[in-house]
């Protein structure tokens, strides 16, 4: 390698050495042959020799995009500077050295204000643990670390980022760094969704179950709880093979598992409205329930995927539609035993 003194000094590239400017002068030690060749390396026949020498460094199979050493390095810079995704490059304190253009569009800074700074300035403070490789962790993690955290620079407002950070040969980490602040948003207002989704039906006053079509139970809500008297996550951990509730027709016959109005809608895609059943639980407490069911299809279509469950407790309107009966039967009874009076009197008087 041959390293030329003043105006005529050569860069190293790999193996390869670009001339930069002329220089007739040689840093002390060099031989004559070496200035013969640093000269050398500043005439026009040179660069179809790094040509012919960068194509035969590399494999057969892969084609060669650059014409010289110079070509090369701008391969790479633009590689750098014009990636979609950002890049930074921190040396092992995690003071920013390097910045490309879409790593300074993302922060909304420019590229001098990025360089020396610390990198987890950077990181929303609450965030901040999440980042698996920052301050001395640096040199002592060489693999390559991925996490979701928020970032932001100066007054701008954070955004979501996914983090990719890995070693290299010199010991600096690149940081990788992908916009995901519309992908992540929208996943928050989806589970925020599904929250107030999911604390509305645990506190409806009737009860909802959710059930797949393979049986597994996904939603049990509160008022199921107390009607089955099996909490949700007792329910939800349960085989369908271990399903054994007491449940009976209003006739008081047994309403068997393979009759109930879920089976029902999951073998046929059809609704079951107002059916009526008798729930036992293990205390042996019991309430009358009125089900409804709806078939719930994704794919294929014409096959539920799973049953939305829903019923109320009609226990108190059963007892007083049996207590109804009741004296009912007592008062119709009585009008009998009136007439049948009646009728052995007037036999009598005959």
């Amino acid at each position: 390698m041959v390293f030329v003194q003043g105006a005529a000094s050569c860069l190293r590239i790999s193996k390869w050495s670009v001339p930069v400017k002329e220089s007739a002068s040689v840093v002390p030690g060099c031989t004559v042959a070496d200035q013969q060749q640093a000269t050398a390396m500043t005439t026009p026949e040179k660069p179809e020799r790094q040509r012919q020498e960068i194509r035969q460094s590399l494999p057969a199979d892969q084609p060669c995009y650059y014409h010289d050493v110079a070509d090369c390095q701008s391969y790479y810079h633009e590689l750098y500077q014009l990636a979609p995704i950002g890049y930074l490059t921190l040396d092992h304190a995690g003071t920013i050295h390097e910045a490309n253009q879409a790593a300074c569009r993302m922060l909304g800074v420019a590229r001098t204000a990025l360089l020396n700074q610390q990198f987890c300035d950077l990181i929303y403070p609450e965030d901040r643990e999440n980042f698996p490789c920052h301050h001395d962790q640096h040199s002592a993690c060489a693999e390559p670390g991925c996490c979701e955290i928020r970032l932001f620079c100066g007054t701008n407002a954070p955004f979501w980022a996914y983090l990719q950070s890995s070693l290299t040969k010199d010991r600096q980490r690149l940081v990788t760094i992908v916009d995901i602040n519309k992908r992540k948003l929208a996943e928050l207002a989806l589970q925020e969704s599904e929250e107030r989704f999911k604390a509305v039906v645990m506190a409806a006053k009737d009860g909802i179950i959710l059930q797949e079509r393979d049986g597994k139970i996904v939603t049990w809500n509160r008022t199921a709880e107390r009607i089955f008297g099996m909490r949700a996550q007792e329910a939800c951990e349960l085989n369908p093979a271990q399903y054994n509730w007491q449940t009976f027709h209003e006739d008081g016959s047994p309403f068997p598992g393979s009759e109930h109005p879920s089976v029902t809608t999951l073998t046929t895609g059809e609704s079951c409205l107002g059916t009526i059943m008798k729930v036992v639980r293990p205390d042996g407490a019991f309430s009358w329930i009125s089900i409804n069911t709806c078939p719930l299809f994704t794919s294929p279509p014409h096959k539920p995927s799973a049953v939305v469950i829903s019923f109320s407790d009609i226990t108190e309107r059963k007892q007083a539609m049996m207590v109804l009966q009741a004296r009912l039967n007592i008062s119709d009874y009585a009008v009998r035993s009136e007439e049948h009076t009646s009728e052995l009197q007037s036999r009598l008087h005959l």
